[in-house]
């Protein structure tokens, strides 16, 4: 069995994806916070005995961490580090965000203690999207990072170019930077350039028995490659997505692709209900209002094949907007799932994918389809009838899924 560690739940789901092209049967479990705490180490936790993962090949576990402080999220990495551990996993991958958001360095190190490593080797970039790491810069479709949309990221700024800089230190874990081919040290945290897909595999092909392999979805198959896995299925198509009906899409980002996702649905027509519409200043909830979309948004979904609900865009300066609005996003979303029968779910953004499924209880998933790179479609075991597709945020959405929404 091979375990993932990933810090939000779409990379856990996009290494899922990585797993099942491979051959191998894989699921997504929630986790969360409860990770924390001493009583839930104590708690005996549904799913996670060495019985329930008798036919599953890849376990990918959602630590939601990355909008945790470092000591927090090292506790819950550490956790989910032993649960993979007490489970049999043979090999453990540590799932980090491609731009190297969240405490990335608390994470590996943490992991690292369990785990008894005495070097992590860092590959977040991910060539195949034009995410690179060069000369010690970080560049996103040959731009450095912090010229692109992930500069203004409303909870991860990228402030700088520099990978360095990029990596919280943590504690007494050296850091250092290193080109394919140079000369590799004994102990710390290796961040590995990577400018082509045959960098990956130089990168695989480095790991020891006493290395933690950590980083994108790039490197965790070349991983699976190097370690004799090969690829079984490629992006499997169905009929066309606009033939289903009742399909709910929840975006809780504000990226340039949801942005002009959003655009797109509004000239089509697509009904959009938009929760910053029903805020008052200071983003205090007007309750009438939000019952109202709730209601809206039912009715729309007997009327049309496809409703989104979204947060807007809120003010980047204030800081608490994106955490209130996805509060109110996720309660909203639970209400209309419960009010009518939806038969797919899409939803944009990690965050909002936890937040969404953790209220409606469906902690552990089965991963069915890669549709694209990083969109997975996923049946929870707790509601089998339903299916959910999740993305990251600053990826598109498939011309499969735009084609119903053009």
């Amino acid at each position: 069995m091979i375990g993932v560690i990933a810090d939000d739940l779409t990379g856990a789901a996009e290494l899922g994806a990585v797993g099942l092209r491979n051959g191998l049967h894989a699921e997504v479990v929630m986790l969360g916070p409860d990770l924390s705490t001493r009583r839930a180490s104590r708690r005996r936790r549904p799913g996670i005995s060495t019985d329930a993962w008798k036919n599953v090949d890849l376990v990918c576990l959602d630590t939601d961490s990355r909008a945790c402080r470092p000591a927090e999220a090292a506790r819950r990495a550490a956790a989910a580090a032993q649960m993979l551990k007490g489970i049999g996993a043979k090999l453990i991958y540590k799932k980090t965000d491609s731009v190297l958001r969240g405490p990335v360095a608390a994470e590996i190190k943490a992991i690292m203690e369990v785990l008894c490593k005495t070097r992590a080797m860092l590959v977040p970039a991910n060539p195949s999207r034009g995410r690179v790491i060069q000369h010690g810069k970080y560049y996103v479709n040959g731009k450095p990072i912090h010229l692109t949309e992930f500069g203004t990221d409303p909870l991860h700024p990228r402030k700088t170019c520099e990978v360095r800089r990029l990596v919280e230190p943590v504690g007494l874990l050296p850091l250092h930077v290193r080109r394919p081919g140079n000369a590799l040290p004994e102990a710390g945290l290796i961040i590995g350039e990577t400018v082509k897909i045959t960098d990956l595999r130089i990168w695989a092909s480095a790991l020891t028995s006493e290395t933690l392999p950590a980083g994108g979805a790039d490197f965790f198959g070349a991983v699976l490659e190097t370690a004799g896995h090969q690829s079984a299925v490629g992006f499997q198509t169905e009929s066309s997505e606009a033939d289903r009906t009742r399909q709910l899409f929840i975006c809780g980002t504000c990226s340039d692709s949801a942005r002009r996702f959003i655009s797109s649905l509004r000239q089509a027509g697509q009904p959009v209900f938009s929760l910053l519409d029903v805020c008052k200043p200071g983003l205090r909830v007007c309750k009438k209002r939000l019952d109202a979309i709730v209601s809206e948004a039912v009715c729309a979904l007997r009327e049309h094949a496809r409703v989104v609900l979204c947060t807007g865009e809120p003010l980047l300066q204030d800081q608490r907007a994106p955490k209130q609005l996805l509060n109110y996003l996720s309660r909203v979303a639970l209400r209309v799932i419960r009010s009518v029968q939806i038969d797919r779910i899409y939803i944009e953004g990690g965050a909002t994918a936890a937040a969404v499924l953790g209220r409606l209880g469906w902690q552990r998933l089965t991963v069915v389809r890669e549709v694209a790179p990083g969109v997975v479609r996923l049946r929870p075991v707790a509601a089998s009838a339903c299916l959910v597709t999740i993305k990251p945020g600053s990826y598109t959405w498939p011309d499969e899924i735009l084609s119903g929404t053009m």
